[in-house]
């Protein structure tokens, strides 16, 4: 009588640093407020796998008895580091502008492409703090706004950027004949990297009278570039 069993452990270490330096200024009507940072994450990790055929029957499926499997570990560590920095400005609590920019690496990227750059900006105008608009007493606030921004994607596996096979006993899908066979999972790709989405977001916010009625309006798009897929090899 045959049985199949999987077991599967798994440990995980990990470690962070944040380090951040911000500065605040107010000249007459001009306001900035800005912030650099650097942060860092590591996670250290380890994967057990058993496959075992075989038993003598139900009642005892300790893998150390049964007639064959195997056994695949797997450990390794993700790093991922980023810079970043951030500039708030506005002129008069009328004009508003931000900018921010981050740079991050990650080791599950090839080492060609590990690093990515992502900027991003945002402007914002409250009309309703003009002049032609401050005495209006059918729409009390109004502001005209956009931004822009690239963000990274890493949600991948690690080490897919290299060749990786899988051995399997007869007992798998490759193996034949009690003979142990080997499966390609992956095809290196050293230029294999960030994956980005790009953000466009303008829009309105009014408000007419005093709140009895809100209006937002936003026209939003979101577009991926250099889209990871996993290519199954043959």
């Amino acid at each position: 009588q045959e049985s199949y069993r999987l077991e599967r452990r798994d440990e995980l270490n990990q470690y962070a640093f944040e380090s951040t330096l911000k500065y605040k200024k107010e000249i007459k009507k001009h306001n900035f407020n800005s912030i650099l940072g650097f942060e860092y994450t590591q996670r250290d990790f380890y994967t057990q796998e058993s496959d075992a055929v075989g038993f003598s029957n139900d009642f005892n499926n300790n893998i150390a008895i049964a007639d064959g499997g195997t056994t695949y570990t797997d450990n390794g560590t993700d790093k991922l580091v980023s810079y970043f920095g951030r500039l708030n400005y506005n002129y008069d609590e009328k004009y508003l502008v931000q900018l921010s920019a981050r740079t991050d690496g990650s080791t599950r990227f090839g080492p060609n492409t590990r690093f990515g750059f992502f900027p991003a900006a945002s402007v914002g105008w409250i009309m309703s703090s003009e002049a032609f608009l401050a005495e209006s007493d059918f729409v009390t606030f109004l502001k005209i706004r956009a931004s822009y921004g690239v963000s990274g994607s890493n949600e991948i596996s690690n080490n897919i950027f290299e060749s990786l096979y899988r051995f399997e006993e007869t007992f798998g899908t490759v193996g034949y004949n009690g003979q142990t066979g080997v499966k390609g999972l992956t095809l290196a790709n050293q230029d294999l990297g960030w994956e980005k989405l790009v953000e466009f977001n303008p829009g309105l916010d009014v408000t007419f009278g005093r709140s009895l009625l809100n209006l937002t309006l936003d026209y939003y798009t979101r577009t991926s570039e250099d889209l990871i897929l996993f290519a199954p090899v043959p």
